[in-house]
């Protein structure tokens, strides 16, 4: 057992944790996303978990349709979500279709969020608290993506607002059936994604 270890529960396979040190006999460790770092006895530590093989990581982290939702939501909205067991903080880290996103967008449920078709990306804009100024979003998030390379974060001044502009890139996963989907990692890692009960998929949200 060394530190970084990956080991799931042997009741819940769905609780995944990392291990931060062993000392003494004593075992500390974490969710794999981070959060509250506990702490065993080797002893105790060995009956509960065990370790993860390639084999079972990569099927665990294999994506599957589900739906996510948010507590400013009310819980009452929720993103169809594709999720491959990956755990940001003790939150989902979801990807989404591109339709899915528009769809929510549409309904004003991701305020901020807009999509480049040329850019192949979705890009949130956050005001810091200010009135978010007015814009032609054909002309700034060409320039926002432009001005920002390789890199997911920039701020960029509008009328003298400084906006804080986060990209979510376009990218292939695989699906259990090993076919590819396109999608967009928006808010995972940052926002606080719950799972949820999974939608009715639409046309453009295959299953798995």
């Amino acid at each position: 057992m060394r530190r970084g270890d990956i080991y799931t529960h042997r009741e819940e396979p769905t609780f995944v944790v990392r291990v931060g040190d062993v000392k003494d006999g004593i075992v500390s460790f974490a969710g794999e996303g981070g959060g509250r770092v506990h702490e065993a006895t080797a002893e105790k530590f060995g009956a509960d978990f065990e370790v993860e093989t390639p084999d079972a990581r990569a099927k665990r982290l294999s994506y599957d349709k589900g739906a996510v939702t948010l507590e400013s939501w009310g819980y009452d909205y929720q993103l169809p979500a594709w999720l491959n067991g990956s755990y940001w903080n003790g939150w989902l880290m979801p990807a989404f279709e591109k339709q899915d996103l528009l769809d929510a967008i549409a309904k004003n449920m991701l305020y901020g969020a807009f999509f480049h078709e040329e850019g192949d990306a979705f890009i949130v804009l956050e005001s810091a608290g200010e009135d978010m100024p007015s814009f032609d979003p054909a002309v700034l998030l060409p320039r926002i993506l432009a001005e920002a390379g390789e890199t997911d974060l920039l701020e960029v001044n509008v009328d003298g607002v400084t906006l804080e502009a986060t990209i979510y890139r376009g990218r292939d996963i695989l699906r259990t059936d090993g076919t590819r989907v396109r999608v967009y990692d928006l808010g995972s890692g940052y926002y606080s994604w719950e799972s949820a009960t999974p939608v009715a998929d639409s046309a453009g949200s295959p299953t798995p």
